[in-house]
Formats: C-alpha cells, sequence, structure tokens
C-alpha cells in the first residue's frame, strides 16, 4: 500500500503558509496564519506516524512509537539553541520561522519519493491448520 501522498502533499501545502507569516499585517492575522500552519505541519506529522506505524509487525509498535516521538523531541531540542542564535544576530524570528517552514519541503519530498516497506498484515487466520480441528 502506498503513502497517503494527497494528503501529505495538501498536509505540507499547509504547513507552508507560514512562509506567509512576515507578510501579515498585525498580531491578529499572524496567529491565525500560524495557526493554519502548525495544523499543516501537525498534519504532516500524525500523517508520517500513521504510515511507520502501519508497516511494522505488532511487536514492534511500542519501540517504533518511541522512536519517532524521540525524533522529533530531539529535533526541538536541537532547533531551540539555533532559533535563539538566530534571533540574537538577527534581532528578528523572521530568518528562523522561514527555516523551519522550509524544511517541511524536503522531509515530504523524501517520504513521498521513497519507496516504502510493504505494509505489514497479519496472517491470514482462514489458512492456517489447526491440528485436530
Amino acid at each position: 500500500d502506498a503513502p497517503p501522498y494527497g494528503l501529505i502533499t495538501a498536509a505540507t501545502l499547509i504547513a507552508m503558509t507560514g512562509l506567509f507569516l512576515p507578510m501579515c499585517p498585525s498580531a491578529w492575522p499572524a496567529m491565525m496564519l500560524a495557526g493554519i500552519s502548525m495544523a499543516g505541519g501537525g498534519g504532516l506529522y500524525g500523517l508520517v506516524t500513521s504510515d511507520v506505524l502501519r508497516r511494522v509487525p505488532p511487536a514492534a509498535l511500542s519501540t517504533a512509537g518511541g522512536l519517532l516521538a524521540a525524533a522529533q523531541s530531539l529535533a526541538l531540542i536541537i532547533a531551540n539553541p539555533l532559533i535563539g542564535r538566530s534571533v540574537e544576530l538577527t534581532g528578528s524570528y523572521t530568518p528562523a520561522l522561514q527555516v523551519l517552514v522550509a524544511l517541511h519541503l524536503p522531509g515530504a519530498a523524501v517520504w513521498l519519493l521513497l519507496r516504502p516497506p510493504p505494509v505489514h498484515r497479519a496472517p491470514d487466520e482462514a489458512n492456517i491448520h489447526v491440528p485436530g480441528a
């Protein structure tokens, strides 16, 4: 089964609306646009996470879920000091925001272009021979 290409593309495009935040004339439109952009990013994370978890056997679900959460936490740990340094150097959050929003593109592109492993399927119980049955 293929990943949900259409949904992943739509979520990426919605997340990319954050590139227009510096053009907002005041805080209210900026907050609304930021919310829309974050919804796209959250949707992208949810879609990719669910796609990964459906491709692993049930015995590996906990490990896979933990690794996905750890990867997100590690990204936040690395990004926060870099954002702070960027703000110190430029006096603005705009460059850091634009880089973070733009990073959705390569991640989504890699996900869409890679050939994923097959979806894990449970053995068909109808084809299992039970002795004595």
